[in-house]
């Protein structure tokens, strides 16, 4: 069938045909279920963990997040991360250890110290997030023991919680910090039984076992008789093959490979379309891509995640996660400060990029890559590598090596390549200043509005003269945009520090910056200003000194101190129980994902799953719907409008309070965008959502949406205004005084 099939054949007797890895310590073997299932859907629906939750499918809320062990395959060390298992591919877990919350602690085995902290700090309202808490901390633990109050705060942007205010959850977890305060102290001690034997010496426990250098990790302070399921070690998957194939479900295949030559025999053959799997975060980017016909996991490829140092550059291998690249850069920063220094300013950069679940899997090519897909990217990795100038090295099928520039890799074909490395170059401290920007709707786990970075070769003793040519990179302008050229070629050789260079500069840059206008990033008008903002704010940054008082705060960076909250309410210790606080009866079966929400009830067999199809537009009218193109999918079973209700097509019929009457489904007038006109039923949840996006809507007579008050007033729209009552003025027009303090 493909021209390389023979090749590949003589060495099928090396590759695993089956997926082994090891839930909560019981060997699974997967091979016949479709490419792009998830881990999450495996945990539920073929495991039957229910623990593991699921809300935004794209890597954002952490409520389905689980724990990995693995063998680094540049490094040979063992690692545990945690991980969105809605994104992360069930067929990418060979070799693996899967931990759910499930595998931690239950009400049968003994709750874990994690999931009995987190309840007891009153850190649970609805419970639905709590597993994807504890998981995200548990991995944390087992990474680094000795962890800080600032690394558990600063893991927070990949869980959210739409309860408790987070505060709770941050002191149950500061509590396990090695620095924590006295105050968390006193608290995990008014938890624990103060009289509680300790496991470890067998004398009354003092709360002193932090202390204990021998002590690993906060886990020792638990029942010795408490094992995780995820600490039992399996010899079938330690020798689990580094290499895999497998025909799935449907037609496609899915490689493993651990050589970079084994992913090129595999180009070889493949005649469609494939993906290479790293962390598969992209997939809560990029929506509705039809499934590959081949998938290739290239992660047991040590070569693409080492580092070396080739000719004064840094050479990183390209499928380095995000997370290894922050610790990778922080380190070379300390240790090789006199040309790359710089390094930690891109680490402090790359830890606003999405959450710390994605940066754990996702890698430096990945983001790229999506980069090269959709110019609208903002790729905050894009623009950092390109303001230091570095270059990729990519591979194509004639073993060819080629080193180029970020905008030269954007306009090359990549089918059949593969980015090997990415080269940084050394930079003299003495020379370079090197300064990049996120700015977003939240500091992490959020696409930014504008992102940039500015480098400047300069002479620091004649006002910061610019000696070579700079680099001022902004992204989230338009899709062509990259470099400010016209302000780059105006500030080479200029003084950075003359007001009328800043001046001039400023009204270049605010001519060759045109944003386009896409929703829903913000205006151009408000992109514009913060792209001449943050040209300021560098000049501002140069000399602090030279700067009057009054402008100096405008170049520094702002340093975000610990949070922390207090409680405070009265009291009266005569009336117990009364005025005590007390975790609520289910918090504990919250944290351990025990507790049973619509979603992880048992299913009764013939079950079907729906979707609401939605207008994209509004409001307008719909001339027509059109669902064949849903109906083709194999396992869509029916789709439902307002023609098809028997009775009275109404959720909210009119009547004295309600003025309106309000559809179940839209009949021919769309009121807003969003507004449910059909519901597609099918076979799985999945099949449902996907042919809701299938369902051809036809808009008419469309009108520009009323979106405040204001305008209302403004046209004076009587169908919008009902007059209730009303009331004699007391005062005429301008006779009041307002006053300002």
């Amino acid at each position: 069938q493909h021209s390389g099939d023979t090749a590949m054949d003589s060495a099928v007797q090396f590759w695993d045909s089956f997926v082994s890895f090891t839930l909560n310590g019981e060997i699974q073997k997967v091979s016949s279920l479709p490419g792009d299932t998830s881990l999450n859907t495996y945990i539920r629906e073929y495991a039957k963990l229910k623990g593991t939750k699921f809300m935004c499918r794209e890597g954002g809320c952490g409520a389905c997040v689980v724990s990995l062990q693995f063998t680094h395959p540049a490094t040979g060390q063992q690692r545990v991360v945690s991980v969105n298992s809605c994104t992360f591919p069930v067929y990418a877990c060979q070799g693996l250890k899967v931990t759910t919350v499930e595998g931690i602690g239950s009400k049968a085995k003994g709750y874990h110290e994690i999931q009995s902290r987190l309840a007891h700090f009153y850190g649970t309202q609805c419970g639905y997030c709590s597993p994807g808490w504890v998981m995200g901390m548990y991995s944390l633990l087992k990474s680094n023991p000795e962890v800080t109050m600032k690394e558990i705060e600063d893991s927070f942007t990949g869980n959210i919680c739409r309860c408790t205010g987070y505060r709770p959850i941050l002191d149950a977890f500061k509590s396990f910090a090695s620095d924590r305060s006295t105050e968390l102290e006193k608290k995990v001690a008014d938890i624990e039984d103060l009289l509680k034997v300790c496991p470890k010496s067998g004398i009354v426990c003092h709360g002193k076992c932090k202390n204990d250098k021998n002590q690993r990790s906060p886990f020792d302070c638990v029942d010795k008789n408490h094992k995780d399921d995820c600490d039992i070690e399996f010899l079938e998957v330690a020798l689990a093959l580094p290499s895999l194939r497998l025909e799935l479900r449907g037609g496609s295949q899915w490689y493993k490979v651990s050589q970079v030559d084994e992913l090129f025999e595999i180009f070889g053959m493949v005649n469609g379309s494939y993906n290479l799997v790293a962390g598969n975060t992209a997939k809560g980017i990029v929506k509705d891509k039809p499934p590959p016909d081949v998938f290739i996991d290239i992660n047991g490829v040590g070569f693409l995640k080492a580092h070396s140092f080739h000719s004064n550059n840094l050479y990183v291998g390209a499928n380095t996660t995000l997370s290894d690249v922050i610790v990778l850069f922080e380190a070379l920063a300390e240790e090789k400060p006199e040309y790359f220094s710089y390094l930690k300013q891109l680490a402090d950069h790359i830890e606003k990029v999405a959450n710390r679940h994605v940066r754990n899997v996702g890698t430096i090519a990945g983001n790229l890559m999506i980069k090269h897909e959709s110019r609208y990217f903002q790729s905050d990795i894009f623009v950092i590598l390109e303001t230091v100038g570095a270059n990729v090295s990519v591979r194509g099928d004639n073993e060819a090596i080629t080193l180029m520039l970020l905008p030269a890799f954007l306009e090359t074909d990549m089918y059949k390549k593969v980015i090997l490395q990415i080269v940084l170059p050394p930079l003299n401290a003495n020379c370079y200043v090197v300064k990049t920007f996120k700015i977003g709707p939240r500091v992490r786990n959020a696409v930014a509005y504008v992102n940039a970075g500015f480098r400047f070769c300069v002479k620091k003793e004649d006002s910061f003269r610019v000696e070579e040519h700079p680099s001022i990179v902004f992204g989230g302008i338009n899709p062509s945009f990259i470099h400010a050229d016209l302000t780059e070629n105006y500030l080479h050789g200029k003084r950075l520090l003359d007001v009328s260079t800043l001046q001039a500069a400023l009204g270049i840059l605010s001519k060759e910056v045109q944003p386009d206008h896409k929703l829903p990033d913000a205006t151009p008008q408000f992109r514009k200003g913060l792209t001449l903002a943050l040209l300021y704010r560098v000049v501002l940054s140069l000399s602090p000194n030279s700067v009057k008082s009054q402008f100096r705060s405008g170049g520094e960076d702002i340093t975000r101190p610990l949070s922390s909250g207090k409680q405070e309410f009265d009291t009266d210790s005569t009336r117990p129980p009364l005025y005590q606080p007390f975790p609520k009866l289910e918090s504990l079966i919250q944290c351990s994902g025990e507790a049973e929400y619509i979603y992880d009830m048992p299913t009764v067999g013939n079950d079907v799953y729906a979707a609401l199809v939605i207008s994209k537009k509004g409001p307008g009218i719909m001339a027509d719907i059109d669902p064949s193109e849903a109906m083709k999918i194999p396992g869509v079973i029916a789709f439902f409008s307002a023609k098809d209700i028997p009775g009275k097509n109404t959720i909210a019929p009119k009547n004295e309070f309600i003025l309106y009457e309000e559809e179940l489904f839209a009949s021919k007038e769309i009121q807003f965008a969003g507004h449910q006109v059909g519901i597609v039923v099918a076979l799985t949840q999945t099949l449902a959502d996907v042919a809701a996006e299938r369902v051809k809507i036809v808009y008419s007579k469309r009108r520009k949406p009323v979106l405040d008050v204001r305008t209302v007033v403004r046209n004076n729209d009587q169908s919008r205004i009902v007059l209730r009552e009303e009331q004699e003025a007391t005062a005429t027009p301008g006779s009041v005084t307002k006053v300002v303090k």
